[in-house]
């Protein structure tokens, strides 16, 4: 396992060199590189789930647009309290990050071999054409989808800190 530390401009590992995207820290996170927070423009490091959120008996979570929004609330993993749902424009870094490095290692790895909907992906992002639809990323192919806010899908959280 890698112990990371941030400096002002990058996350090093415990070996002193720049972490790569999908390596795990030692807080069980996995580096998504430096990316700007859609939320507020301003470049971050980003971290995701080493998992899909998973329900109280470990099975992977099945859960819609507003059921997230709710669980974020209250969601305290890896030692950290501020997980958001991934941005669209984040949930493109996962999908293609997920075979990488400790993504591909990682239990219960992104399920984009099976049969939809257990593919789809479940971002933070409302359509700005339509309020009432929310995005959904593919991870059979990567395609951004709209669907209903009631629909279902998994999800794994990011956060950010800052560079």
């Amino acid at each position: 396992m890698t112990t990371a530390t941030m400096n002002r401009t990058s996350v090093v590992n415990k070996s002193g060199a720049d972490m790569s995207v999908g390596e795990k820290r030692g807080d069980g996170t996995l580096y998504l590189g430096r990316h700007p927070d859609p939320k507020d423009g301003v470049e971050k490091h980003f971290f995701t789930m080493s998992q899909d959120l998973k329900d109280k008996v470990g099975e992977r979570l099945s859960l819609n647009f507003n059921q997230l929004s709710e669980l974020v609330k209250k969601c305290d993993a890896h030692g950290h309290n501020d997980w958001k749902p991934a941005a669209d424009d984040i949930a493109v870094v996962q999908f293609d990050a997920r075979s990488t490095g400790d993504f591909a290692n990682a239990a219960h790895a992104y399920d984009y071999n099976r049969a939809f909907p257990r593919s789809r992906y479940l971002t933070g992002s409302v359509s700005p054409q339509n309020p009432d639809k929310a995005i959904a990323r593919s991870f059979v192919d990567g395609k951004q989808e709209l669907i209903d806010k009631g629909f279902v899908g998994y999800a794994r959280l990011v956060r950010t800190e800052p560079c």
